[in-house]
């Protein structure tokens, strides 16, 4: 029996060492940026033109505030929040949804704040 634990141990170490790998490195804001700016097109009926610079360098800011909290967390609690480009790329995505109600309720908050 002690031959057939130590033998597991041996074949899958991580199962004792209880380690794991992060291999999700964070975005660089160039790529941030250029993401965003392709995603949220100028023909986008949720954002007007106008504000479509200032909106895509929130976008960026956010994620990248988002990162930082993460890391706050992680120290205040020790609990991780892990911060994925697929989190950016569906905060994005709350800015292609065309919907008319929404739209209107959009245009009215960005103009308004």
């Amino acid at each position: 029996m002690k031959y057939l634990s130590s033998r597991r141990c041996r074949n899958f170490p991580g199962m004792v060492n209880n380690s794991n790998i992060d291999w999700l490195f964070p975005w660089p804001d160039q790529a941030l940026l250029a993401v965003a700016t392709e995603l949220i097109t100028p023909d986008n009926p949720l954002v007007p033109a106008d504000y479509r610079r200032q909106i895509i360098e929130h976008v960026v800011d956010v994620h990248k505030s988002v990162i930082e909290v993460s890391r706050d967390f992680v120290t205040t609690l020790r609990r991780q929040n892990y911060v994925t480009p697929k989190n950016f790329l569906d905060f994005i995505a709350t800015y292609q949804v065309p919907s008319v109600h929404c739209a209107e309720n959009f245009l009215h908050f960005i103009v308004t704040y």
